[in-house]
């Protein structure tokens, strides 16, 4: 079998890096931990206790060059100044676990904003090739003036963006009137740009997943996916089941985002004379 060559990034908004290639020098071990507890009730049953997901990178190189190796101390110091985001090319869907499932992860709508009218979480029929992943989606109340709704547009959230890589965007959505799928860039200072459009699309009671591909343009450094629905009389759109990935559409999968990271560790080994640099780091999500 071939082996799959991927590259992670890493570094603060608008300024991320590209790690070395793996497996051309190394190689990354991924732990995704539950954050939590378990309690047993006086009925003798067994209870999870969820507080959240945190993922743990094992990052390991060799025969780095001096270069190499100073860029990805750099950000082991803190030099750069803000907190750093990581880019795991692995994740098909990069946004949150809970934008991305329509609210199921927290069971709220606490990962969506609304520019007019008002959003909460239900529990809800999902589409047809979703209902044994997802528990219910997002019911937006639109006013007539129509309006846009964001997921994971705050500032720690935004989807990082590489330079010159093309995205496709991804919702499913039902309901009345029309609606667009699109992305909203923002700058290094978190200014929002005009929203990139896909075609619009007249809802109906029945779910349909809505698409736009999308190549950001100079000065985006992060970027938001949007639902826009046009002007017209009040209506309910329901919608689950976002996607922002970094090739052309595929079946959805649950995000688990581009985190703020610290790296926690560092070790530099020398093996010998000639044969360069081996790397290692620990990498853990914030």
């Amino acid at each position: 079998m071939e082996p799959t060559f991927t590259t992670y990034w890493l570094g603060p908004l608008g300024a991320l890096r590209a790690l070395p290639m793996v497996p051309v020098h190394g190689s990354v071990d991924v732990d995704l931990a539950l954050i939590g507890a378990t309690q047993t009730t006086l009925g003798g049953r067994l209870v999870l206790d969820i507080a959240g997901h945190k993922r743990t990178w094992g990052m390991s190189w060799q025969c780095l060059t001096n270069d190499e190796i100073g860029a990805i101390r750099a950000v082991f110091l803190g030099l750069p100044g803000a907190i750093p985001r990581l880019v795991d090319p692995r994740e098909t869907n990069r946004l949150s676990a809970d934008a991305s499932s329509g609210g199921s992860y927290t069971r709220t709508a606490a990962a969506f904003a609304p520019t007019a009218g008002t959003v909460a979480y239900a529990a809800m029929t999902v589409p047809a090739a979703l209902v044994d992943l997802l528990a219910g989606g997002i019911s937006w109340a639109v006013t007539t003036a129509g309006g846009t709704l964001l997921a994971d547009s705050g500032s720690d959230r935004r989807v990082p963006l590489i330079p010159g890589e093309q995205v496709t965007v991804t919702a499913w959505a039902a309901g009345a009137g029309g609606a667009q799928v699109g992305a909203v860039p923002y700058d290094a200072a978190g200014v929002a740009g005009a929203a990139s459009l896909g075609a619009l699309v007249t809802l109906t009671g029945a779910w349909q997943r809505l698409t736009h591909t999308w190549t950001p343009g100079a000065g985006a450094v992060a970027g938001a996916p949007a639902l826009v629905a046009a002007a017209g009389s009040a209506r309910t759109v329901t919608t689950t089941a976002w996607q922002w990935q970094a090739s052309a559409v595929t079946d959805w999968t649950p995000g688990l985002g581009c985190p703020q990271v610290l790296i926690t560790a560092s070790s530099r080994r020398l093996p010998g004379v000639g044969s360069g640099n081996d790397l290692d780091i620990t990498v853990r999500e914030v």
